[in-house]
């Protein structure tokens, strides 16, 4: 019984920790998505006279796109691995539920 209730424990704080591991990502895509926008903001501010200063806004932009996709990508990997974990616990918990059953049954019948 012990270690079914400390499997269940550890399913728990995984699915927690996975909610507010989505929470931060979320939190963090929303700033990435927010600079970016900024920056086009002010890429639309900026006179036709002035391209070099555009094309170095282009690249910031393009820099900081390919970073929210890096982040967006390690972030997915990660929480795949979680779900994964969280996956095999719970049916690492079924079977020592189904095993216990089953040896519950046997000693009855004996």
């Amino acid at each position: 019984m012990e270690t079914t209730d400390k499997r269940k424990i550890d399913i728990d704080e995984l699915k927690r920790h996975r909610k507010e591991y989505k929470e931060q990502m979320e939190e963090e895509d929303f700033g990435f998505r927010r600079r970016i926008q900024d920056m086009y903001d002010s890429y639309g501010q900026i006179g036709e006279g002035n391209l070099r200063l555009k094309m170095m806004m282009d690249e910031s932009i393009q820099t900081v796109s390919f970073q929210r996709q890096q982040m967006y990508d390690r972030s997915e990997e990660y929480i795949n691995t979680l779900d994964r974990k969280i996956r095999e616990l719970e049916h690492d918990a079924e079977e020592a539920s189904m095993k216990k059953r089953k040896e519950t049954e046997e000693n009855t019948y004996s």
